[in-house]
């Protein structure tokens, strides 16, 4: 009876030993995919973060090209006026310098151009201060007067 007893003790230790190994195994079974889980939701978080960091990059881009081709095209429609206005003063200036005979219609002629080449500035500083590039209206202003001057 004793051995029996010993014998049932034995085995309640061994199943008790056994439990307790497959308890642990499933605790760490358990932390092991709870580990994975949240590594694959972390890595999803950074990849999402990513894809909003980059989104934001090229909305910021397309931002900037947005802006440059409007000040691209702000400034070929100040050229197009430009060379429009020097073909005006030119016309006027070879009808007027035709018709000039004496020294007093030559002076007469400097101060018109004079004149021309003042109301060209002030478009030109008109269009530049209605959005175009500040470095683009200051070389306008400068092609226009030149222009002015020049056409004659």
């Amino acid at each position: 009876m004793q051995r029996h007893h010993h014998e049932s003790l034995r085995q309640r230790k061994q199943t008790e030993r056994a439990k307790m190994d497959a308890v642990r195994s499933v605790a760490r079974v358990a932390d092991l995919l709870v580990a994975t889980v949240d590594g694959g939701v972390q890595e999803l978080y950074i990849n999402e973060k990513r894809i909003e960091l980059e989104a934001r990059a090229l909305l910021a881009t397309i931002a900037w090209y947005r802006k440059q081709t409007d000040q691209w095209l702000a400034a070929t429609n100040a050229i197009n006026c430009l060379e429009v206005s020097c073909r005006t003063v030119k016309g006027s200036g070879s009808s007027s310098r035709k018709k000039m005979e004496t020294a007093d219609d030559h002076e007469y002629c400097y101060y018109y151009y004079e004149e021309q080449a003042s109301s060209v500035a002030v478009g030109a500083l008109t269009m530049a201060n209605t959005g175009t590039n500040s470095c683009i209206g200051t070389l306008l202003l400068m092609m226009m007067i030149d222009g002015a001057l020049c056409c004659s």
